[in-house]
């Protein structure tokens, strides 16, 4: 017997799938995208429950489309997603500097290079960081 998916892996899935396309998306068309390795295609059902769950998580957006079909598409980008992450990892830790220079320890010479513009980025005069600060916080909630 084939192994199956576990919902949290089906779920990355279908995100990569919504992620990866500019438009909304119909369950026909996530599922598509998608495959089983038991069936080859995942069922209808399947995808519908899981791209739900997604809406109550609030990583997905459930609308209607000019057709009267419900559409689905990311609630934010993929980079902004793995950025709440890291923060929550971050806020969640009980020393979040040694979570930290484990983090930055753990990238290579490109990362470590990306982290450093960002964080120059960040020390410019107007930049997001000051307007987070502005927000009870300091994280942009």
């Amino acid at each position: 017997m084939a192994e199956r998916r576990s919902r949290g892996t089906l779920e990355s899935a279908i995100m990569q799938v919504l992620w990866s396309s500019s438009d909304p998306l119909s369950v026909t068309d996530v599922r598509e995208h998608l495959t089983d390795a038991e069936s080859g295609r995942l069922a209808y059902t399947t995808v519908v429950t899981v791209l739900n769950r997604l809406c109550t998580k609030g990583m997905a957006i459930k609308s209607v489309s000019a057709g009267g079909n419900w559409v689905y598409t990311a609630s934010q980008p993929e980079s902004s997603h793995a950025a709440d992450l890291m923060l929550t990892a971050l806020l969640d830790a009980s020393n979040r500097g040694a979570a930290l220079l484990h983090f930055a320890g753990s990238l290579g010479a490109d990362e470590v290079s990306m982290l450093r513009q960002a964080l120059a980025a960040q020390e410019e005069p107007g930049s997001s960081r000051e307007k987070r600060s502005e927000h009870p916080g300091g994280h942009g909630s």
